[in-house]
């Protein structure tokens, strides 16, 4: 079995604070995602546990045994980084087998496995090429090839989709999905993209400033944010989040300029603990509906209408605030048109307007 615990890591450079008591725990085989904008700590944290970079406090564990003081090549741990690190003047063979004959591996050993890995990875035919002579696609199999040819105990991936296009990401993270389940390795993954989150992690971690704000499966850090930071960096569009009161037991009046605008959802009965009845209430663009012409819901003016192919993303008017609420493909509506957003039964949001911590 193969888990990491992190305790209470502290990790800073110079006056900043990079990892802020950082505690957290990887399961045998999981597939972990540290997620969260430029800056957050998630890509030194991963450094941390691969011994690039040391911890202030606190204790890294990797299958039962404390590696703080432990180099990273006696950690075995492979690691993907964000510009694949190639070596431009070997070939793909070289760079791939390179970490087995650096530890002078039996050369039918490393021939044996170069094999594995190539045809695994669908390389086999660039073998004898160059980095520079491949695509961005293929340097990226050709870096997973060289990391996963060791049979390591924890396999690391920083960003290492960030320079492919878009179509190359979607098909190069179902591979890596796919292998990862096949070969049973303990991945920490690392990424600003929510989407990857989403589609290939067994659990989330959504980091801010070197703070862990929530750790979940996908659906329950998407369907169930803590506050409004996690509520906002999940999703594409992001959720619409506005100022509200909160009319106990069951009403919500937004609090945005626009009238006496009451929305009457379940949700709010649950909200009986928050100091005061100020509020902030969320919903995502795809849990909403816009009505032309419509008096009950919340009073929107269409702003401007963005055709994506598989549905219509609209940019409305609420009061001073603009708000996303994505329509079905064909749906069309003047610039200016006047009516009302419905929200989903269940589908509303609603924090603590002083925390931002959610209330229900």
């Amino acid at each position: 079995m193969v888990r990491v615990v992190l305790e209470n890591i502290e990790k800073s450079f110079g006056p900043v604070k990079t990892i802020n008591n950082l505690s957290l725990e990887v399961g045998d085989k999981e597939f972990l995602t540290l997620l969260g904008p430029s800056g957050c700590g998630k890509t030194t944290t991963l450094r941390c546990i691969a011994g690039l970079e040391s911890v202030d406090s606190g204790r890294i564990i990797i299958e039962q045994r404390v590696v703080n003081n432990i180099p990273p090549q006696e950690r075995d741990i492979a690691m993907v980084f964000q510009n694949y690190a190639l070596y431009p003047f070997m070939t793909v063979r070289d760079n791939i087998t390179f970490p087995l004959r650096l530890h002078k591996a039996p050369k039918d050993k490393v021939e044996r496995k170069l094999k594995e890995v190539a045809e695994m990875l669908h390389i086999t035919g660039l073998l004898d090429r160059k980095p520079k002579q491949l695509s961005g696609g293929e340097q990226q199999r050709v870096a997973i090839g060289r990391a996963l040819i060791r049979d390591p105990k924890l396999f690391l991936m920083d960003e290492p989709f960030s320079n492919l296009d878009a179509t190359l990401r979607v098909q190069t993270r179902s591979e890596v999905k796919r292998l990862q389940r096949e070969l049973g390795i303990t991945t920490i993954f690392v990424t600003h993209d929510q989407a990857e989150a989403m589609a290939l992690s067994d659990r989330i971690v959504v980091m801010s400033k070197g703070n862990l704000l929530q750790v979940g499966t996908p659906n329950q850090v998407y369907e169930s944010p803590v506050n409004v930071l996690v509520a906002q960096f999940m999703g594409s569009p992001p959720m619409n989040v506005l100022d509200a009161r909160l009319q106990k037991p069951d009403k919500v009046e937004l609090r945005d300029g626009a009238g006496g605008l009451v929305l009457v959802r379940e949700e709010a009965k649950r909200a009986t603990s928050i100091d005061g009845n100020n509020v902030k209430v969320g919903f995502r663009p795809e849990d909403a509906t816009f009505s032309v012409g419509a008096s009950e819901g919340i009073p929107a003016e269409v702003y401007v209408e963005e055709p994506s192919g598989t549905h219509m993303l609209l940019t409305l008017k609420v009061g001073d605030r603009l708000v996303k609420v994505v329509m079905p493909a064909g749906f069309k509506a003047a610039i200016g048109a006047k009516g009302g957003i419905s929200v989903a039964e269940g589908k509303l949001h609603i924090f603590d307007a002083n925390s931002d911590l959610r209330i229900s």
